[in-house]
Formats: structure tokens, C-alpha cells, sequence
């Protein structure tokens, strides 16, 4: 099949995002049936959504189909504030500050005053795995430069119609103010990056949309930051080779001006044709013992471990339409993360696609890591007797050091 994805939109704030990302699942998205086969959609795979400047504009689009900003304002992101899960099956505060029986955003905060990169995980294998319900948003990213904090959110499913500007507005208004502003205030937030690994219209939503864009609304415009980040980008290349080539050139092209000692940059790398490596590197056993071997707490507070390695090939077996097949070996109780953060398998129309997703890659490294993501998704395909599709790489960020 013809892959239907990643795309790259990149705007100053959320009411030109909203606009751009919905006009390209209408007129490119592929229609996809949910897994409990009640819902028909319209499906994107691997969209980056980049607001340089996302204070600018207005919390939520004009126009905007989903909930009004009262209920934003007063329902939805205290949600985000809040440690506890209520009467929900789980609330975005309560997966940071509590679920894995650590406060993640005090974490990250204290972690950014030394180091570059703070991770908050809001996926726990041993729970999600069997959850009908799991977190959309998976994993939550800041990337200090200098005093600024920007932050990239790996979200594995995504409306786009009728969620995304919410989420957006909590991570922003929450997650992102509270970690960053301890530097400068205000002048410390940065840029926000989403990673939608299904970006998606229900079929109940797509008259409305319809509606709601072809209004005559005056475009938004404003300057953007002056200390945005190098990137992201994004590139396709068919083989390895050829894709190893593309991102040199482009650390030539886009990094060139930053002073640093280490140049970095956002990339989101497709591969249409990665084959398997004769002999894969050693870190690729190495993950598939960890994946096969996760171990962890349960919600519930009990100590299980888990085989994600057979989660995911039954899953593809059993519903290969699924938005949930994630997989990691990272718990933050043990503070120190793994590369790859996550990876997501996304088997559509008989490919099995996978998106990798990884932080403070050093570009030295990436031939062994596009190694290894080729080893797994081959690994994973050949269990579940599927085809592999496309490989896409999101790191952030690619490093090298001069």
C-alpha cells in the first residue's frame, strides 16, 4: 500500500494548526474502521505539528467543533493539575504526578536545572497493555537551550477534530508553564512539538469540520520566536544508506548557525524500505530481552511482569486496525531513560508500519539505530505473519557533537 504518512505542519499557534492538520486528513486520510468496529474514520499516520509560538494565539481554534473554553478552562485542565483520578479511568496529572508512585513533573523540573532533556512517561506497560481505555498521551519530552524550555508530546492516538486543541492547551498551560517558567518566567516557554501517530476524523465529525473550514476566518498572523529550535524536519529516503546521507546534509543546511559545541536538530526520518541488518547489533537483543521482560507495577500496586514482544504480535493478529500497540522498557521509577523511548506499531491494509520515537541521539549513532528499528519492525512482522511497511524515526533531538 501506498503510506499515508508522516506529515510535517508548522505554524506560530493552535488556530492555524487545527485549520492546516484537518484540511490534510480530508483530502489525504484513509478510511480506517476503530478496533471495536463502531466507528468509521479517516486516518493520517505520523503527524508533527510545530507552534513556534503558541502563546500568540487564541487556546483554542475559532471555529473549533470540540468543547467551549468554559469547559476547558474549568473541566478539562484542571485535569492536568490534579493528581488524582477521580471517577476517571485515568487523568493526565494523575499518570505524571502519581501512577508510577513518582511526581514526574517535580522530577523533570529539578532534572532540567543540569541536564538538557527531562522525560515524563504517562504509558505503563503493565497496566496498558490489557487497558480498553489506555492514555492517548504516551510520553512528554522538554529540551532545555539555554533558558528555554521547548517540550514534544508523543500522542498514539489523536482526533484531531475534536481533542487536539485540548490537549495541546493542557500540556502547554500546565506540563510545559510549571517546568519551564522556574528559569525566566514566561520567557523561558518555548516551542511545542506533537507527534500524532494516528491522527485522525471520526466520520461523525467530518460534515462539521467541513463546515467549520469553510468559514471565512481571517488568518492569524504573528513574528515568530527568535530562539526556536533547529528544526524539525522532516525526510524520506528508500534505503538506510540513502537516509544517512539525507541527514548529514541537512545538519549542514540547518544547524550550521548554532554555537553550541553540540549542534542539534528536530528530525522525523521516513524509511520506505528498511531491510533487517545479517547481523543485527548487539542493543537490538538487548531490547527485545527488556520488551520481553518488563517488569513494573500495576495500577493496582502489584509487582507483574510482562511480555510486550507477545503483546504486540497477538495484538496485530487480533486487530490490526489497533491505535494501541505501544511498547516500551522505560519506568520512571528508575529515572535514567532508554532510546528508543517507545515504539508504536501501526499495522494497516495488510503493512505493519512502525514509528520510533528517541531523545539525545548522537548522529554518529544513528546507522546502529536504524539497524535496530529495521531488526525489530522485521522481527515483530514476521511473528505476526505481516508485511513491514515504512520505518519512521522521530528524534528529539539529533545530536553532534564538533
Amino acid at each position: 500500500m501506498k503510506a499515508y504518512g508522516p506529515y510535517l505542519v508548522r505554524v506560530c499557534h493552535i488556530d492555524g494548526a487545527w485549520r492546516q492538520v484537518n484540511r490534510i486528513i480530508l483530502q489525504k486520510g484513509v478510511p480506517l474502521t476503530t478496533e471495536d468496529k463502531k466507528q468509521e474514520t479517516l486516518e493520517t499516520i505520523g503527524c508533527v505539528i510545530h507552534l513556534t509560538n503558541w502563546r500568540s494565539g487564541p487556546p483554542l481554534p475559532r471555529g473549533y467543533i470540540g468543547m467551549d473554553l468554559k469547559t476547558l478552562q474549568e473541566s478539562y485542565i484542571p485535569q492536568y493539575i490534579t493528581s488524582e483520578r477521580g471517577g476517571h479511568t485515568y487523568t493526565y496529572g494523575w499518570c505524571a504526578r502519581k501512577r508510577f508512585q513518582v511526581d514526574q513533573v517535580k522530577q523533570a523540573k529539578e532534572k532540567l536545572k543540569e541536564d538538557r532533556v527531562a522525560l515524563i512517561q504517562l504509558w505503563n506497560p503493565v497496566s496498558d497493555i490489557e487497558n480498553a481505555n489506555p492514555p492517548c498521551i504516551n510520553m512528554i519530552l522538554f529540551h532545555r537551550v539555554a533558558d528555554v524550555v521547548h517540550v514534544t508530546v508523543y500522542i498514539r492516538s489523536n482526533d484531531m477534530a475534536r481533542a487536539y486543541p485540548d490537549d495541546v492547551a493542557g500540556i502547554n498551560r500546565v506540563f510545559l508553564t510549571e517546568v519551564a517558567s522556574q528559569f525566566r518566567g514566561i520567557r523561558s516557554i518555548g516551542t511545542t512539538t506533537t507527534i500524532s501517530a494516528s491522527a485522525h476524523i471520526y466520520k461523525t465529525s467530518e460534515e462539521d469540520v467541513k463546515l467549520a473550514l469553510e468559514q471565512n476566518q481571517t488568518p492569524t498572523y504573528t513574528h515568530e520566536r527568535t530562539n526556536r529550535i533547529a528544526g524539525p524536519i522532516m525526510l524520506t529516503a528508500t534505503t538506510p544508506q540513502s537516509a544517512i546521507k539525507r541527514v548529514r546534509d541537512a545538519f549542514q543546511r540547518y544547524a550550521e548557525k548554532q554555537d553550541d559545541s553540540t549542534k542539534y536538530l528536530y528530525l522525523t526520518l521516513r524509511i520506505e524500505k528498511a531491510e533487517p541488518p545479517p547481523n543485527p547489533p548487539e542493543s537490538y537483543y538487548q531490547l527485545l530481552q527488556e520488551l520481553e521482560k518488563y517488569e513494573g507495577k500495576s495500577d493496582e500496586g502489584e509487582r507483574k511482569q510482562v511480555n510486550q514482544i507477545r503483546y504486540v504480535t497477538q495484538k496485530i493478529k487480533t486487530a490490526p486496525q489497533s491505535r494501541r500497540i505501544v511498547v516500551t522498557v522505560n519506568n520512571p521509577k528508575k529515572r535514567e531513560f532508554i532510546n528508543p523511548l517507545l515504539i508504536q506499531f501501526l499495522p494497516r491494509l495488510g503493512e505493519n508500519h512502525m514509528i520510533a520515537f528517541y531523545t539525545n541521539v548522537e548522529l554518529e549513532q544513528l546507522p546502529i539505530e536504524i539497524q535496530r528499528a529495521a531488526a525489530i519492525q522485521s522481527h515483530i512482522s514476521k511473528k505476526s505473519a505481516i508485511k513491514p511497511g515504512m520505518i519512521t524515526l522521530i528524534i528529539t533531538p539529533l545530536l553532534q557533537k564538533m
